[in-house]
């Protein structure tokens, strides 16, 4: 019973706020017919004068004027909740995403230290390589490869450790969406090393 009568007046609540000025004109012109009811009985029985028009409809203008005021504080509570609501969600994007970055870090983090015993003993190992392969230009070339790709792989762990922000990029039907870092100028530098 309790329940039920709650769930009518949030109905009402619901219906008052979707429907604010058919409300208000409601209840006007329901008014409007009681005063006109009221002023027909009125008049069967006395002679009505000026003063009892007055008395009868003196009302109709208040109510007119409160009625537009509820509409209006209506709509005014209808905009800002719309408005909080956009804020809400802009704030939980923000939130989302600072989530995200604070995982980007983290995983990077993971990846620099089991990446990064790899490449020091990759780095390490290129000095004497490139000393026994002065003589072969061959060799040296694809040393020289190896350096670059060891500098590369650093540059992008550092770029992707200290980025603050991040975009994501379709790859294919297969790998599907992966995360890149906007445009920055070792990605230009990155670029010709590419097409080389």
């Amino acid at each position: 019973m309790m329940q039920g009568f709650r769930k009518l007046v949030e109905s009402a609540k619901q219906f008052a706020t979707r429907y604010p000025a058919f409300l208000s004109g409601l209840i006007i012109y329901c008014y409007l017919l009681f005063s006109i009811v009221h002023y027909l009985l009125k008049a069967k029985t006395l002679n009505p004068t000026f003063l009892d028009i007055f008395e009868t409809f003196d009302a109709l203008p208040f109510m007119w004027l409160l009625s537009v005021a509820l509409v209006k504080i209506i709509d005014v509570r209808g905009k800002l909740y719309r408005s909080e609501t956009a804020r809400m969600l802009v704030q939980k994007q923000i939130e989302l995403k600072q989530t995200q970055l604070n995982t980007l870090h983290e995983v990077v983090k993971s990846l620099q230290h089991h990446i990064n015993n790899p490449l020091a003993i990759i780095s390490l190992t290129l000095g004497p390589a490139r000393r026994h392969a002065k003589d072969n230009p061959d060799l040296t070339r694809q040393i020289d490869v190896i350096e670059d790709s060891t500098q590369r792989i650093i540059r992008s762990m550092k770029d992707f450790f200290e980025t603050q922000t991040y975009e994501t990029e379709r790859v294919d039907a297969v790998v599907g969406s992966m995360t890149s870092l906007p445009f920055t100028e070792s990605a230009s530098q990155q670029a010709p090393e590419n097409n080389a």
